[in-house]
């Protein structure tokens, strides 16, 4: 569900005080997206399906980029009708539950195996 890795290499990178930051503005941004969906079988549609496939690869939601990069997929094939923005809605709220529950153990141990 979650990319402990790709988030403890951002971390590494950026350091605390931007890493939170920085992953704050991608979680706002995604829920922005998600609780507005664009109308289906538009190409604003498709653009937004591709925005947060790219923006939850970034921050580590693998499920949900995944998830994103079928509907997209669905999209540019004509299928937007298939996509169901509660199932993203909802896999977005799990991902982010988890994350927010576990981020700083993970963080912490990420740590300690660089140390």
């Amino acid at each position: 569900m979650i990319d402990w890795g790709r988030l403890c290499e951002m971390h590494r990178e950026l350091g605390e005080p931007e890493f939170r930051t920085i992953l704050e503005l991608f979680l706002d941004e995604i829920e922005a997206a998600v609780r507005r969906p664009a109308a289906a079988g538009t190409a604003e549609f498709e653009a937004q399906l591709h925005f947060l496939k790219g923006s939850a690869w970034n921050i580590g939601l693998s499920d949900f980029g995944a998830l994103c990069q079928v509907c997209e997929a669905l999209a540019i094939r004509g299928c937007a009708d298939q996509v169901d923005p509660a199932t993203l809605a909802e896999c977005y709220a799990l991902s982010r539950q988890v994350l927010m529950r576990d981020l700083d153990r993970m963080l912490a141990r990420g740590r300690d195996a660089v140390a």
